[in-house]
């Protein structure tokens, strides 16, 4: 990864040595230039990759263009048939939960889909399941847009018999 941002100017991307400048100086988001966006970044942390990526762009999408797979399953199992069979990104099925470990204000807010496919167990319980205990992190990665930057940790593991499944 190279230490300077993209900048983006329309449909133009072009790196800048001017980034830090405005990274240092708290003016991250905007530029001199009418126009330009530094590009947010999305960090996986599990992975260890990180990429630049284009304002409102959905995560889910970002991480197949990355070369990640984000339908993982239950605790990594299943992560083979969840690659192939999966709602396609439309938020059904759970299976590309994940956990915003940082920069949670730079995603869209809950979105109706997700809130039921999250707290209501039927008819598959597992992402209700793994939502306990992670209420205030855990997103569907299909219905996540990104506008700024985040780290994300993707397959968050489950335990039924946790403190927090039973309070």
């Amino acid at each position: 990864m190279s230490k300077f941002r993209t900048w983006r100017v329309g449909k133009y991307c072009f790196p800048s040595s001017d980034a830090r400048f405005f990274e240092k100086t708290g003016l991250r988001n905007r530029s001199f230039f009418s126009g330009a966006d530094i590009m947010p970044r999305v960090k996986f942390v599990k992975e260890k990759k990180e990429i630049e990526v284009p304002d409102g762009a959905c995560l889910r999408d970002v991480a197949l263009k990355a070369g990640l797979s984000l339908n993982l399953g239950v605790n990594g199992i299943g992560a083979s048939i969840n690659r192939n069979f999966n709602c396609g990104g439309k938020g059904l099925c759970g299976t590309c939960a994940v956990l915003i470990v940082k920069g949670m204000e730079n995603t869209n807010p809950l979105t109706k889909r997700e809130k039921l496919r999250l707290k209501c167990p039927i008819p598959d319980p597992i992402p209700t399941l793994a939502y306990i205990g992670h209420e205030d992190t855990m997103r569907l990665s299909c219905m996540t847009k990104i506008h700024g930057d985040i780290e994300v940790e993707s397959g968050p593991e489950f335990n039924l018999f946790g403190e927090n499944f039973f309070s």
